[in-house]
């Protein structure tokens, strides 16, 4: 009997556009995917596409109906499969109750050897989702790859990259990955790989079909409390530096000094 595939389930975290691309509508979608999720996904792909590794590759995305283009995206770049996680109970769920939220999916899904994660999302940067998904899920190995460069039937190679040096090492599986480098372009996408991605099926997981408890989801199910939410960003004038090199340097000190010591006055 031939052995069934296994998945690579890739969490992409939707974020609103403008946060992404100020200058561009991306082609009026109202969503993008999150940075590093686009890197690890063209990687992840690009695996695929060498021959070499067999594994099916499972996007999916938590969020209103709206994130369908972000799966769509996904499966027209190589994805195989695209699962869109949305039910009104898991509105206002923070990393508790998100993790609990992926984790019934990821259980619902089966036959997962690994789970990558961007390191952080550019809208909330709290990088406690992969730890979160690792601890529920009972997976042995939590690791940090900058780009993965060969997925075996039991262990993952891949690049660690920090400030000092760049390492290449390898992880038994099942584990989760907390994807490190990030894209910010969107990647071009022909006419007949967009074609031949609306043809896929988009899953729809629901609280229903996971067999969620209601408890422990959306803002009842999640310990993180919103006090206050403020929309508004405070703009700085422009300033236009003028001068020799040294006295702009000068200049820029200056900025920078004046910077901190506002940071301190307002946690002092």
């Amino acid at each position: 009997m031939e052995k069934k595939i296994e998945r690579i389930v890739l969490c992409i975290k939707p974020v609103k556009t403008d946060l992404l691309f100020q200058n561009s509508n991306a082609d009026g979608e109202a969503f993008s995917m999150n940075p590093y999720e686009l890197k690890a996904l063209e990687n992840l792909i690009k695996l695929k596409r060498n021959g070499e590794e067999r594994f099916c590759l499972t996007c999916i995305c938590m969020g209103d109906k709206k994130a369908k283009s972000i799966l769509r995206r996904a499966l027209s770049m190589g994805a195989d499969e695209g699962i869109l996680i949305s039910d009104s109970i898991f509105a206002g769920s923070d990393t508790v109750a998100t993790t609990y939220i992926l984790q019934k999916a990821v259980e619902k899904l089966g036959n997962v050897k690994m789970i990558v994660c961007g390191v952080k999302t550019i809208d909330g940067e709290t990088g406690q989702v992969p730890l979160g998904l690792c601890e529920r899920l009972g997976f042995p190995f939590l690791v940090n790859g900058n780009e993965i460069l060969k997925v075996k039937d039991t262990s993952v190679i891949y690049k660690y990259r920090n400030e000092k040096e760049t390492k290449i090492m390898e992880s038994k599986l099942p584990a989760v990955m907390k994807y490190r480098d990030f894209k910010m372009d969107l990647p071009i996408i022909s006419l007949a790989a967009i074609k031949k991605g609306k043809k896929k099926e988009i899953l729809l997981f629901d609280s229903k079909n996971m067999e969620i408890d209601p408890k422990r989801c959306g803002i009842k199910g999640s310990k993180t409390k919103v006090i206050e939410i403020k929309n508004k960003y405070n703009k700085k004038e422009k300033r236009k530096l003028e001068g020799n090199i040294q006295e702009m340097v000068e200049i820029i000190i200056n900025l920078l000094g004046e910077g901190e010591e506002k940071k301190e006055g307002d946690f002092g």
